[in-house]
């Protein structure tokens, strides 16, 4: 049996052709899908290219909160002193209670996705393109359906930053009076403390920063430009073409990530070699976001976060190009490629 990741790119085209079903031409296509030894087996082929799950985007909740804290002390305070003439004394009690806490709440990372390679099944061959075999899988009674996830919700409280201040009653006794050498002992009215806590949430903005550009390479001596081959709408393949005004306009935002407008990059976390591409962050996939970066040569680097190996790409001799670990794409005999931001 085929694994459902050989149905990358047909997987897609068969979602928008069941409106073809009422017209079914029995070319060699037909024949070979639903042929009676294999029909069973095109049925579930097709079933695993049709069906597709969407997950609403995680509702992120943010609660804010305010205290007010109120620490009130008692200083007694005497005073002994040896006076001539007049004495005026001043008692001060001072104070001071500080506290901070400051907290950074990490983004819950988006849920891992999965998506589809772009290989039919070898007795499709038959089957001239996407279009074609979608259009046969209809005709044998497999329609698509979509299933949407049940929403998530996250919330995320803001730890405070305390902000204290400190009041203090103080009491201020002048006495006059006029002694020979004497010893007075005076006693000063007890100083109450009131100490007022104020806790400020303030939560630090985000400061985004991102880096937009396209994306070209060399191989077999020529310079190329990863351009986009588009699938149903859903998935965006990198596909090599010698013309620069048809190369993708990408962005790599400040987490990382790089998104072909509102698709974004996936790829493999065993690094297995499959297609580059581009997909709705909301579809169901088994393939990972990749972590990119830019280096000082303007390269793209692209893993799966700190500690992770970065993906090799090379280019297939179909045009599209592959990412995978670099022992394996050169025991396959694939050139090696770097894509390079301009």
């Amino acid at each position: 049996m085929y694994s459902k990741r050989l149905f990358s790119v047909f997987g897609v085209a068969a979602i928008i052709s069941p409106a073809r079903a009422g017209s079914c031409n029995a070319d060699n296509c037909l024949r070979a899908i639903r042929a009676t030894t294999r029909l069973p087996q095109a049925s579930t082929d097709c079933a695993a290219i049709l069906d597709v799950t969407v997950t609403p985007s995680i509702v992120t909740v943010t609660e804010y909160s305010t205290v007010l804290e109120t620490n009130t002390a008692t200083i007694p305070t005497t005073l002994v002193q040896t006076v001539h003439d007049t004495l005026t004394t001043v008692v001060r009690a001072t104070s001071t209670v500080e506290a901070s806490e400051t907290v950074t709440v990490q983004p819950a990372k988006r849920a891992v996705s999965d998506g589809v390679p772009a290989c039919a099944p070898a007795y499709a061959s038959p089957c001239s393109g996407l279009v074609r075999f979608s259009s046969a899988c209809s005709c044998i009674g497999v329609t698509a359906k979509t299933v949407t996830a049940a929403a998530l919700s996250t919330t995320v409280t803001l730890p405070a930053t305390n902000t204290i201040s400190t009041s203090i009653i103080e009491p201020v006794e002048t006495d006059y009076s006029t002694v020979d050498d004497a010893t007075v002992t005076q006693t000063t009215t007890d100083a109450t403390v009131t100490s007022t806590v104020l806790t400020t949430v303030t939560p630090t903005p985000a400061t985004p920063q991102s880096v937009s550009g396209r994306l070209t390479f060399t191989a077999n001596g020529q310079t190329l430009y990863m351009t986009n081959y588009d699938s149903g709408g859903i998935l965006s393949y990198g596909y090599a073409s010698s013309t620069p005004d048809t190369a993708m306009q990408l962005t790599l935002d400040a987490s990382g990530q790089l998104w072909y407008g509102t698709k974004i990059a996936k790829g493999d976390t065993n690094y297995g070699t499959l297609q580059f591409f581009f997909v709705d962050p909301t579809a169901s996939t088994t393939r990972t976001a990749f972590t990119c970066r830019i280096d000082a040569s303007n390269a793209l680097l692209c893993g799966f976060g700190a500690g992770t190996a970065d993906v090799a790409w090379a280019l297939r001799s179909n045009n599209f190009i592959y990412g995978g670990k670099l022992a394996t794409l050169q025991a396959a005999g694939y050139p090696i490629i770097t894509l390079t931001m301009f």
